[in-house]
């Protein structure tokens, strides 16, 4: 297949468990201060419009198994559906915490009865970004609208 510019795609992973979703959270009194939720999902399947000659190649390369696939390098995209979340976890933004400090959260984390978005904005942490990544390959369809 070739990626043109003007068409749109849906794009998925080609194997199992290889879509990562990263959600990153900034603490609203200490910017430097940050951690990111990082969920692994079986499927998920996205769909992007292509603007440019710089995205059809990029989307072209992810497709030919070079580099790999993130959202962030696409102006239009669209998640359309991600099934069975296969785990969570907390990865600290490294310049905010000092030793021992996140081991400390992240063990009240893991005995809070919430998910990880209220425990993280009742502790003063606001959501900025949402990124998708395939990892190990995708499968790229043209879609017809």
């Amino acid at each position: 297949m070739i990626i043109e510019v003007g068409k749109t795609y849906n794009v998925s992973n080609k194997n199992k468990k290889t879509v990562v979703e990263v959600e990153m959270y900034r603490h609203k009194n200490n910017k430097l201060r940050g951690v990111n939720t990082e969920i692994i999902w079986r499927t998920g399947d996205f769909t992007i419009e292509i603007f440019d000659e710089e995205e059809a190649e990029r989307l072209q390369d992810m497709l030919d198994g070079g580099e790999e696939f993130c959202t962030d390098s696409f102006e239009m995209v669209e998640m359309e559906s991600c099934w069975d979340g296969c785990g969570e976890d907390l990865v600290p933004w490294t310049c905010g915490w000092s030793s021992g400090e996140f081991e400390d959260f992240l063990n009240e984390y893991y005995d809070a009865e919430e998910g990880a978005y209220d425990f993280l904005t009742e502790r003063d942490f606001e959501p900025m970004e949402c990124i998708w990544y395939i990892a190990n390959g995708i499968t790229v369809e043209e879609t017809v609208i």
